[in-house]
């Protein structure tokens, strides 16, 4: 019904709008046609008074002659033709307004229809609204009907519903009581249950912070125990050790190689402790032939062949820098002829004794930390070039400044130089960038990016422990000296000046560090003069009593070479000879 009122509301508001439409279309249509009128009529009256004025000068000039008149009827035509154009102007601009009048008046018209589709469509659709009404009453009858029929029907079960609904009643009121009851309980067992769980879980953090303390406590005990068994077996090997690693070949097939014996070593069989170099002798009896001569036989605490990579070299390696997190001083050189792989195995990038040796530092700083200490790392690249020190992360826009180091001093320090605080492993991943591109390098007849200079990273790393109420209590100072040295070989004076000037000085400060070396291998750590050379004096303060130096002998496997190859072996030799290990087997091999 609603619905219905609704829409004969409209239909009677739009038949409504509609004749006011209209309403209003007739009153624009008759004051436009008022108007035009009106205009008309205005337009006829100032043509009949122009018609006046020129019967009168006409008649005018007829009752007149003479020059005088006939002048004056020139001008009368004159005015009578201006009059008839402006009057022809007047009708051409009554009959356009006419034309727009009747435009206008189509528009209307157009609109008048528009308006009467408009109306039949309401009228369809309240004709279809009607039979919509209809039909919706006659099913409103139905269900009136229907409700009347229920109402019958309820009314007679009334009476049985009602006796239900009052059992219903006094049994949900018992319900709502067991239900309060029972909530009243549940919240106490939950309040029980929370204090319960809240007293074991005190327990168990107790139990698990006591033996959490218990665990750490034994792990630091282990620790220091494993330091100290650590500390007495690397000075069973000896404070001055000696290893060589034999570069691999370019092409096994066609390169020309010197004849290695091997010799495994007895404690381990997959390791290698002796080498064997057949020679050759001329025969005094018959000028010109060659015989067999003595063959030179080496041995070192470790023998690395060319099937070995870079991470067995630093396998073999990693306690000493496990050393220096414990607060030692160690020394790590690479010594050999240019070209025999020094730099590959200290500084190659993916896995170099150097990239290999941040990674652990840095991770043992981490696994320290848990037992209590914090550690700093401190880094400087340092570069022996002619007998002078540089500094190799210093800017190369000017000519560097040489450095000198404090002859006195227990610790490495340099005047005017300080260390850089390294906090991550990218920072030394940095330095070790700039100092690589700054580095003194020429082509030489062995080489021909062969280094001219004595590299040495040093690594500073302090170690505190605190007590609880944060007193030191433990302190571990370390350092590690990562040295490249120059590529040793004989001084070629076809090369060019500067470069038989720099072998010479290279030869040189190798030769005496050997002396040293040889010095500090018999025990002989009184009057050793570290000054001579730049490179004994800045390594001093980590050669002496207490402290670890490895060397590395790199040899080079081509026949070309082999001269050079056992000079090195030789050199290698006399720093093994004054402090053999005490597991190296003495067992030679012959060819």
């Amino acid at each position: 019904m609603d619905k219905l009122a609704d829409a004969e509301r409209q239909v009677r508001n739009l038949g409504i709008d509609i004749q006011d439409q209209q309403k209003r279309h007739d009153r624009y249509c008759e004051d436009i046609k008022a108007d035009y009128e009106r205009k008309m009529r205005t337009k006829i009256d100032d043509y009949e008074r122009e018609m006046d004025k020129v019967a009168k000068l006409q008649q005018e000039f007829e009752e007149k002659c003479g020059a005088e008149a006939e002048a004056r009827l020139d001008n009368l035509s004159s005015e009578n033709k201006e009059l008839r154009s402006a009057l022809e102007r007047q009708k051409r601009d009554h009959e356009h307004e006419m034309r727009l009048l009747n435009i206008d008046l189509d528009r209307q018209s157009i609109r008048i229809r528009d308006f009467e589709d408009s109306l039949r469509r309401s009228e369809e659709e309240q004709r279809a609204l009607q039979a919509h009404i209809d039909e919706n009453l006659k099913t409103i009858d139905r269900l009136r009907k229907r409700a009347e029929d229920a109402e019958e029907s309820l009314s007679k079960d009334k009476g049985h519903l009602g006796g239900q609904i009052s059992l219903l009643s006094q049994k949900l009121d018992i319900s709502s009581e067991k239900i309060q009851s029972l909530e009243e309980l549940n919240k106490a067992v939950q309040l029980e249950c929370e204090r319960r769980l809240q007293e074991i879980e005190l327990a168990a953090q107790k139990k698990i912070d006591e033996e959490t303390k218990a665990l750490r406590d034994k792990l630091i005990k282990e620790e220091e125990r494993r330091h100290k068994l650590f500390e007495q077996v690397q000075e069973l090997k000896g404070n001055i050790r000696v290893m060589c690693r034999i570069k691999p070949p370019a092409d096994k097939s066609s390169d020309a190689l010197i004849k290695f014996n091997t010799r495994a070593s007895e404690l381990d069989e997959d390791k290698i402790d002796g080498l064997t170099i057949p020679t050759e002798r001329e025969d005094f009896r018959m000028p010109g032939k060659m015989i067999p001569g003595e063959p030179k036989e080496f041995s070192f605490e470790r023998v690395f062949d060319d099937s070995c990579t870079n991470k067995d070299v630093f396998d073999e390696i990693s306690q000493l820098v496990q050393s220096v997190m414990d607060g030692k001083k160690v020394c790590i050189f690479c010594y050999g002829q240019t070209g025999s792989g020094k730099t590959y195995t200290m500084s190659r990038k993916e896995d170099g004794i150097i990239p290999r040796t941040q990674e652990m530092i840095f991770g043992e700083v981490d696994r320290l930390k848990v037992l209590g200490w914090e550690y700093t790392v401190e880094g400087s690249y340092l570069e022996v070039y002619q007998d002078k020190l540089y500094d190799l992360l210093a800017s190369r826009s000017a000519k560097p400044e040489p450095l000198m180091v404090d002859p006195i001093s227990e610790e490495l320090n340099i005047k005017g130089h300080s260390f850089t605080l390294l906090k991550e492993e990218k920072d030394l991943d940095e330095m070790v960038r700039i100092a690589d591109n700054n580095r003194h390098t020429a082509a030489t007849a062995m080489n021909d990016r062969s280094s001219r200079s004595h590299s040495i990273l040093v690594l500073k790393i302090r170690g505190v422990k605190k007590n609880e109420d944060g007193e030191i209590i433990k302190t571990r100072k370390g350092t590690l000296n990562l040295i490249d040295l120059a590529g040793s070989e004989s001084p070629d004076k076809a090369r060019g000046e500067q470069i038989y000037k720099e072998g010479v000085e290279i030869n040189s400060s190798l030769s005496y560090l050997r002396t040293v070396l040889s010095r500090l291998g018999q025990g002989k750590t009184e009057g050793v003069d570290f000054r001579s050379y730049t490179l004994t004096q800045l390594l001093r303060p980590s050669l002496g009593k207490g402290c670890r130096t490895l060397m590395f002998v790199m040899v080079s496997p081509l026949k070309e070479n082999e001269n050079e190859t056992i000079r090195s072996l030789e050199f290698a030799k006399d720093v093994s000879d004054t402090t053999p290990p005490k597991h190296t087997s003495n067992v030679q091999i012959f060819s």
